[in-house]
């Protein structure tokens, strides 16, 4: 008996089964030339900040059949700095980057940590059946890892979105020459001061009524010259009486007791300075030179009694630069 044996062979493209690309997404970014660095910016403070999202547009990616699809999502190649929590390495030796990733363009998130931040290697997860439209946005910043960052050419590995072996969405760095100025302010003028003395005209008892009366009211100011556009904030601090608005003398024979200082902001509201909080002054502007920070320091009264001596009193100034 004779049989015909048929045999079939069903073969079936990759392509069917894995995802497919209609609309790719790009973004080349390019850094600033300049790069402000304030000389008090820690390591791990930020150097640059695009400010928001950037990019345009979504890619289009549709992944059928019947196999599981993966996503994977970051760097292509590149060194994480170690002990700061999404920072990889860039071309310049003390800068690092962070980015991230918004895949929605629908309730974009407020700040960088709230979408997905680059990793290497590669985040790689299970997507189900469906066709995306991930968003071409991405938040960059770059971070001091180093306490004195390089100036040079400046780039960094791309960030890649892969729906299977589908690049859909890429950000590439421009390969930028890039200058790192370190701004900030010089107490004291071009000699540069380390302490500064303020010395009140003595006030008689009488003048002390009760708690809050104050006397001898004296202006003086802190000199600084500035860098061109720096934001200049400070700190006084020390010990202080109540909410902070009163620096306490120091205890001992021959001291005052009762009786501190309170600074006044000369400039603005004219307020009280809020000591160990910090306190914003002003722009230096185009130009910088000379920003002096006008203040007024008088006597007050702290408690019920006062007794008669010596006030000498230690405030630290800090200053912050942005």
């Amino acid at each position: 008996m004779r049989y015909i044996l048929c045999t079939v062979f069903l073969v079936s493209s990759y392509q069917t089964f894995a995802c497919q690309l209609r609309t790719k997404g790009e973004t080349r970014h390019v850094f600033p030339a300049t790069l402000s660095v304030p000389r008090d910016l820690p390591v791990g403070g930020v150097i640059y900040d695009t400010q928001g999202w950037v990019g345009t547009g979504e890619a289009y990616v549709n992944c059928g059949g019947l196999f599981q699809h993966y996503m994977g999502t970051g760097f292509t190649s590149t060194t994480k700095v170690p002990g700061m929590s999404g920072v990889y390495t860039t071309s310049l030796d003390g800068i690092g980057i962070k980015v991230a990733w918004a895949n929605s363009l629908k309730d974009l998130p407020s700040s960088p940590n709230a979408a997905e931040i680059m990793q290497y290697p590669r985040n790689r997860r299970a997507i189900g059946v469906n066709h995306y439209t991930p968003a071409q946005r991405w938040w960059i910043q770059l971070i001091k890892t180093k306490p004195s960052p390089e100036s040079g050419v400046l780039t960094a590995a791309p960030a890649r979105i892969y729906y299977d072996n589908e690049l859909t969405n890429e950000l590439i760095f421009t390969p930028s020459m890039v200058v790192v100025n370190a701004r900030s302010c010089r107490l004291g003028g071009d000699g540069g001061v380390g302490n500064i003395n303020v010395k009140l005209d003595p006030a008689p008892i009488r003048d002390f009524t009760g708690v809050g009366s104050t006397s001898t009211p004296k202006a003086f100011r802190i000199p600084l010259n500035c860098d061109p556009e720096v934001r200049v904030s400070y700190t006084i601090s020390g010990l202080y009486e109540g909410e902070g608005a009163v620096l306490k003398n120091t205890q001992g024979a021959g001291m005052a007791r009762g009786i501190g200082v309170q600074l006044l902001k000369a400039y603005g509201d004219d307020g009280a300075v809020v000591l160990g909080r910090k306190t914003a002054f002003g722009n230096t502007g185009a130009v910088g030179g000379s920003m002096p920070i006008p203040l007024v320091a008088r006597y007050y009264q702290i408690e019920p009694e006062v007794t008669p001596g010596e006030i000498n009193i230690l405030g630290y100034l800090t200053l912050y630069y942005e």
